[in-house]
């Protein structure tokens, strides 16, 4: 099985930081630093400031590549209560920038699921993005989920000749997250909380024959990692 996307990227990450780190740390107590004296005014008192900042970075990026790591794990002990009928594979990635967090393969369609981990809050839908406390998030999510699923959707028609639309869900599994959308799509995605994820997959009308999971679901495992 392959590693999770967001944990190789996460330690590439905390590798170049820990290194760039040992290089400032490094210079500091040599004392490398007051070689450049004559260029500015106390140079190693500014290679501990930039010691501390880079620290403070890796530190803020390994917090985030947990919490993302964890709201992850999370949504992946709920989809294993599927029934075996579901695949469900993780971390699509086939050359593009990014990846799909899951892919859930069944009776009753295709599901891309991208798992977002952020702090609560109030989550609201104004001028066709969502925000959180009356503020927009940083990224457009939505636009992310729903561009995730259009792409693998063209995917499997031009790798199987196979028309089948792509159920994009965005899921919040912050426990403290407020929603207000029940099973309703926001522009075309579902946002819903993780108590949500298995009703939504099993309540629609079956689409799709076991034959064509299969094919569905051998071809997208290529570049997933199967949970």
């Amino acid at each position: 099985m392959r590693l999770s996307y967001i944990f190789k990227q996460g330690i590439y990450r905390l590798i170049l930081l820990v290194i760039i780190d040992a290089i400032f740390f490094y210079l500091a107590l040599s004392g490398t630093g007051t070689t450049w004296a004559k260029f500015l005014p106390y140079p190693t008192i500014w290679l501990y400031v930039a010691l501390i900042l880079l620290f403070g970075i890796t530190l803020r990026e390994l917090k985030a590549f947990t919490k993302g790591a964890e709201g992850e794990q999370k949504v992946r002990r709920i989809l294993k209560n599927l029934p075996p009928n579901y695949s469900t594979l993780s971390d699509f990635v086939n050359g593009q920038k990014g990846n799909i967090d899951f892919v859930v393969v069944g009776p009753t369609g295709v599901f891309t699921i991208e798992a977002k981990n952020y702090r609560g809050g109030n989550i609201t839908f104004q001028n066709g993005v969502l925000y959180r406390n009356d503020y927009p998030f940083k990224k457009d999510v939505l636009k992310q989920t729903y561009a995730e699923s259009k792409y693998l959707s063209e995917y499997l028609y031009k790798s199987l000749g196979l028309s089948f639309p792509v159920t994009p869900i965005l899921v919040f599994t912050n426990p403290y997250t407020k929603l207000r959308f029940g099973l309703h799509p926001v522009n075309g995605v579902y946002v819903i909380g993780t108590s949500w994820l298995i009703k939504l997959i099993q309540q629609r009308q079956p689409t799709l024959n076991p034959d064509h999971c299969t094919k569905i679901k051998n071809e997208i495992k290529k570049y997933t990692s199967i949970i």
